[in-house]
């Protein structure tokens, strides 16, 4: 079975991620839960197992500063990706 990696931010630490990222991200938290309850639901309908991995914004911020380009939720995504994969930042 297929893994799918989602992101994970803490209600009190998303006003800082969604500036990390120039506020792309949605407006509210509750907005981005809901976003990935969908997600979830989706991966999972297609037989595929979904882990969540914890975004702490310190780590974001030095892997946004490493990466310039990467300022975005296409970014977000990278670095779960490679979060997944046993990198730290």
């Amino acid at each position: 079975m297929a893994s799918t990696y989602l992101a994970r931010i803490n209600q009190s630490d998303y006003e800082m991620i969604r500036g990390i990222l120039n506020d792309d991200l949605p407006d509210t938290h509750q907005v981005w839960l809901d976003f990935q309850s969908k997600a979830e639901t989706n991966f999972k309908r297609q037989g595929q197992t979904v882990n969540y991995i914890p975004i702490d914004p310190d780590e974001i911020a030095r892997y946004c500063g490493a990466h310039g380009g990467h300022r975005s939720r296409h970014g977000l995504l990278h670095f779960v990706m490679k979060k997944s994969q046993g990198e730290n930042y």
